[in-house]
């Protein structure tokens, strides 16, 4: 079984930004799953965002926004999920960073 990763989100801004998405297997044999505007800061607006996860279980996230890593408070995870927590994100999002364990590593 693979690891899927699926970002949805929306947003208000048309600065046709390029962003990037990629699941990576690393040396301790997690996996990472990272959403990213790679070249520059982003200047999208975000009503709102959803990562899900499939075939595996979230370990850790990290999340930035264009001068540094969010509080925790502003998002919430589960097993298979991180999403923005209504009131609290400010809508400013340039990197999303969720580490998984594979579901036949648990």
């Amino acid at each position: 079984e693979s690891i899927h990763c699926q970002f949805t989100f929306a947003v208000v801004g048309g600065t046709n930004e390029n962003w990037a998405m990629q699941v990576s297997r690393e040396k301790d044999g997690k996996y990472t799953c990272e959403v990213t505007r790679p070249d520059r800061d982003s200047y999208l607006v975000f009503m709102n965002f959803k990562l899900n996860i499939k075939g595996g279980k979230i370990s850790h996230v990290e999340a930035y926004d264009k001068d540094s890593k969010l509080n925790p408070n502003v998002y919430t995870v589960t097993d298979s999920e991180v999403r923005h927590v209504e009131g609290k994100f400010k809508a400013n999002l340039k990197l999303l960073s969720v580490s998984i364990n594979k579901h036949d590593e648990l």
